[in-house]
């Protein structure tokens, strides 16, 4: 796939470097230990900001949704994860060249039935730093764009029930997608791995250099 042009803006994620292979994290007790506390905080909250009158409602309203949708999130990971079992990423190698194949393994502790399908995305990502409009007037913000990006699907009919689902994404040449400009900051690889079906997302960086010149 030739780069994306123009560059098309993005999330800027804080993705781990995958050596080999990447662990889905066990959604565990801290996370339901912080919705414990911020219930314990709310309840002395109600009975305070009533007092204020509309406002002090509208500002309950808003925590009450605010911390019913994060438990909605972690149960709906919870559920995820004891149905798949944790999902895991194996690469089979360390780090890629340009113009090489990528090719990785996905797979979950319980196996691939069940999900509607796996698409895996390898992209291509420049972080620069933009003055943008924060409404307080210009600062300057770390900005990402996806200059490169390619996918592949495999449907249900196409995944195997046990063992692992493999994909391979040819990576592109060295120049034939556009180069860093602005302030640069970083250039990095994120692959995506989205398992529809209700497993969630497993995101992750590769390393990726351009090829070696043979030594005259």
């Amino acid at each position: 796939m030739p780069a994306i042009n123009p560059r098309r803006e993005c999330s800027c994620h804080t993705s781990p470097v995958a050596a080999g292979r990447f662990q889905e994290e066990r959604v565990g007790g801290r996370p339901f230990v912080a919705l414990v506390v911020a219930a314990v905080v709310l309840v002395p909250l109600h009975l305070y900001l009533r007092t204020w009158g509309w406002v002090g409602w509208l500002v309950l309203v808003a925590l009450d949704l605010i911390w019913i949708v994060v438990l909605l999130f972690y149960i709906a990971e919870r559920r995820s994860q004891s149905r798949f079992g944790l999902g895991h990423v194996r690469l089979d190698a360390l780090s890629y060249n340009l113009g090489q194949p990528l090719v990785l393994h996905v797979r979950s502790e319980r196996g691939l039935g069940g999900l509607q399908a796996i698409e895996v995305r390898v992209r291509c990502v420049d972080a620069v730093y933009e003055m943008r409009d924060t409404g307080r007037g210009e600062e300057r913000e770390r900005i990402c764009y996806a200059v490169w990006q390619s996918e592949q699907r495999q449907d249900a009919k196409d995944i195997p029930a046990t063992g692992e689902a493999r994909f391979q994404l040819d990576l592109p040449a060295a120049g034939t997608f556009a180069d860093p400009v602005g302030n640069h900051i970083e250039r990095y690889w994120e692959v995506e791995v989205t398992r529809y079906g209700g497993a969630s997302d497993l995101r992750f960086r590769v390393l990726v250099y351009a090829p070696t010149p043979p030594d005259r």
